[in-house]
């Protein structure tokens, strides 16, 4: 039978681990496992209840009150638990069948003393140190989730005047989500389908401005098998929801489409379409132009001639388009490979295609960022692909935005950035990926506040947006402001775990703040969401800063040896020589960095891990060479718009 356990103890044990209820950690055999906020609040709860049986919706209530989050968040949390405890044949979490989970270990409890688990930061600083530091960090990050929590709020409700699905009964509908589609046969699904139809609607919608518009980084968690609209709505703080399903069988597709009211529930339209796979534009159009009449507004004549230019006339090349855009979503290494054959595929069919251009430009782009792909191959067809897609469509935001993109990477050339970030502004001017990029090239340049206040415009127009929030908690730790970025950082990694980037900005924090141990925790789990040789870069800047020299010299060997099989980033190779002391080291992987168009050298004038190397006159020189010029303020490149 499984223990009862001292509620007041604060050392939890069962078989080869240990859980400290106050540091929040967890230990095997001794030592730390990282483990991510959500999944230490679910494990806490397994182990305090052990041998209950744990209801779904009990378990979600207690680990995410007062938020709606999909099933998944749970099974996936459970996933990476049972991967961590399942050692020895011993499985620690079973699955009740319809019923719910039951934690069936035998766990013993005690007070903490000089028998508790190892403190592996312990030669950071002293114990009273760290408890100060990790007590005043917890006061942060309690104080920034309420603060962007409420920020959320009111930019909700600056955004949309009704919040929660706020419109009145029978009142105006102000704002509108388009849910992805779910599929009427499970067994059957299509997700590059169900998306990239959400995603059309989507665009064409928010083309028209008259209308607040979710887009689709918001409404893509919303894709559950049994996700309830209203739910969604209310999640996502609008007044109505287009939900819908779809089968396809052979040549044929149907459509189910319903317009709610999230206020009340009502349905404010619906209707079934059941055409040919031919005739898929033609149930798009119909959805659009009928929603737009329950709606009380029309499209404008040069709002569809521009859709026209954009589209193609194949739904074969249309569906290929779907694919690629749903594979390079997921921002990963076999997803990116994946969305290029899909564009290629598409263009291939139709050779006018712009926005299978764009999509080819954007997947190219995201390789060397995310992958560490070599920039000199992939960076240049990223350009040739963008600039394809303008010379169909002059008209196509996103392509301009990838040679801005381009330019701030592999160029390093912000005044060009800087233009093309007005070109793609006077087509799209409230876009958030618009706003997200100039706050970019505002940030790399030194233009922190200006930065900082084009970030709070995205997250106006896209409060949730995991890329806009990471990059937002990094652009804080450019500017200085240490604390802050940890709690905005913590709070975006609360609201998803999963998202490696997160994890590695937060790492960068803690390693400025000195608190090496959490610093190679985040770089272990973003490492494990990511093929990037990021993670492993800055665990040895941790471990070489926290005293444990030969562990990150083992790392930058490792690195080094690497480069035989594949492109490393010569950045990284500076970062950790720079850290271990070796000056010379650095500046000859810097100069590697410079010759390589390495990208992440577009931080150098920010990154504050060199700033050790600002009065040296290699440094300098780098910095003249990238193109900025010393003035008084210091080095600067491009001024606010």
């Amino acid at each position: 039978m499984p223990s009862a356990i001292d509620e007041s103890a604060r050392i939890l044990s069962f078989g080869r681990f240990e859980l400290d209820r106050a540091k929040r950690r967890l230990a095997r055999d001794g030592k730390p496992i990282a483990l991510t906020p959500k999944a230490f609040d679910l494990l806490m709860l397994f182990v305090e209840r052990n041998g209950q049986l744990l209801a779904k919706d009990e378990i979600m209530q207690a680990i995410w009150p007062d938020s709606y989050v999909e099933e998944t968040n749970l099974t996936s949390n459970i996933s990476r638990l049972r991967k961590i405890l399942d050692v020895d044949g011993v499985r620690y979490i079973e699955t009740r069948s319809k019923h719910g989970y039951c934690f069936t270990a035998d766990v013993e409890s005690r007070p903490s003393g000089d028998n508790t688990m190892e403190d592996p930061g312990a030669d950071e600083r002293s114990t009273t140190e760290r408890s100060t530091a990790n007590s005043r960090m917890r006061r942060i990050a309690l104080v920034s989730l309420l603060v962007l929590a409420c920020t959320i709020a009111a930019l909700l409700t600056w955004q949309w005047p009704i919040s929660k699905g706020g419109a009145v009964a029978g009142g105006p509908i102000r704002s509108l989500a388009i849910l992805p589609l779910k599929p009427l046969v499970a067994d059957q699904r299509d997700e590059a389908l169900e998306m990239g139809l959400a995603d059309t609607l989507i665009t064409r919608f928010a083309a028209e401005g008259s209308l607040a518009v979710r887009p689709l980084a918001a409404v893509r968690r919303f894709a559950g098998l049994q996700q309830d609209p209203l739910s969604a709505g209310r999640a996502l703080g609008v007044d109505s929801v287009l939900d819908g399903s779809i089968y396809r069988s052979g040549d044929r597709i149907r459509v189910n489409a319903r317009l709610i009211r999230v206020i009340d529930g009502s349905t404010i339209w619906a209707a079934t379409f059941d055409e040919k796979m031919t005739g898929l534009f033609d149930v798009q159009d119909t959805i659009a132009e009928k929603v737009a009449a329950a709606l009380s507004f029309e499209f404008s004549s040069d709002k569809r001639a521009q859709e026209a230019r954009r589209s193609t006339d194949d739904t074969e090349a249309y569906q290929q388009y779907l694919r690629g855009r749903y594979h390079g979503a997921k921002l990963t290494l076999v997803d990116n490979e994946k969305a290029i054959e899909y564009y290629l595929r598409a263009i291939e069919i139709d050779p006018q295609y712009a926005l299978a251009y764009a999509g080819l430009a954007d997947a190219y782009l995201t390789l060397p960022l995310s992958s560490d792909l070599a920039p000199n191959e992939y960076f240049p067809k990223a350009r040739a692909a963008a600039q394809r897609a303008i010379e169909i469509d002059d008209q196509l935001t996103t392509a301009y935005a990838t040679l801005g993109w381009v330019a701030l990477w592999y160029d390093w050339d912000l005044e060009e950035a800087e233009m093309l970030n007005r070109e793609a502004a006077k087509v799209s001017p409230d876009d958030p990926d618009v706003r997200r990029f100039y706050a970019h090239v505002l940030s790399n340049s030194g233009h922190h506040e200006e930065a900082l206040a084009e970030m709070e415009l995205a997250l106006k127009a896209d409060p949730l947006n995991l890329r806009t929030l990471a990059l937002y908690g990094q652009f804080l730790l450019h500017a200085g402001k240490l604390d802050e970025s940890i709690a905005s950082l913590r709070a975006t990694a609360d609201l998803e775990s999963q998202f490696w980037l997160t994890h590695l900005f937060l790492a960068s924090a803690y390693i400025e703040k000195g608190l090496f141990t959490d610093a190679i925790a985040e770089t272990r789990l973003a490492g494990q969401l990511s093929v990037s040789l990021a993670p492993r870069a800055f665990e040895a800047v941790a471990l070489a800063k926290m005293g444990k020299p030969d562990e990150a010299q083992e790392i930058l060997k490792q690195l080094i040896e690497l480069r035989s099989e594949r492109f490393v980033p010569p950045h990284y190779l500076a970062m950790i020589s720079n850290a271990l002391g070796n000056t010379d080291d650095t500046f000859r992987w810097l100069e590697e960095a410079y010759a390589s168009r390495d990208a992440k050298m577009s931080f150098l004038l920010v990154e504050p891990k060199w700033k050790n190397l600002h009065s040296d006159a290699r440094y300098q020189s780098l910095l003249l060479r990238m193109g900025f010029e010393p003035q008084a303020s210091g080095y600067v490149r491009v001024g606010p718009r």
